[in-house]
């Protein structure tokens, strides 16, 4: 796997705006190398040949400009405008072959009040628990 990002910025002052300006280049290449699974009681061995997963290559730029009102330096207009990728999802739905897959859910349930949400009890036991 080979991860590179490249970051660079500039920030420019005429008179009472200010220009910061950036560029960032991300590249991903992500695979898996030649395996062997071993034959077993239960079944032959098997052989993968390695072979990436996921390439990407990406260009992010920001921008921000800040505009000082009243020339005092304590009054100022800031906006900003970036484009951000998440890297983290980028091999989603490619899979190792022969590797086990593990998922995980997690919900979230609106209540009043700071209790934690403890899967071994029904709703009809905590109501008693309250209640008591």
């Amino acid at each position: 796997m080979r991860v590179i990002g490249i970051y660079a910025q500039d920030q420019w002052t005429m008179d009472r705006l200010t220009v910061n300006a950036g560029l960032r280049f991300d590249y991903f290449r992500g695979g898996y190398p030649d395996h062997t699974l071993p034959q077993t009681t239960w079944g032959p061995g098997a052989f993968f040949e390695g072979q990436d997963v996921a390439i990407w290559k990406d260009l992010n730029p920001r921008l921000g400009l800040v505009y000082d009102l009243r020339g005092d330096g304590r009054t100022a207009l800031k906006v900003t405008a970036s484009r951000y990728v998440d890297g983290r999802d980028h091999a989603r739905g490619h899979h190792q072959p022969g590797a086990a897959e593990r998922r995980q859910r997690v919900s979230h349930v609106a209540r009043r009040g700071p209790r934690p949400l403890h899967p071994s009890r029904s709703v009809r036991s905590r109501r008693r628990h309250r209640a008591g």
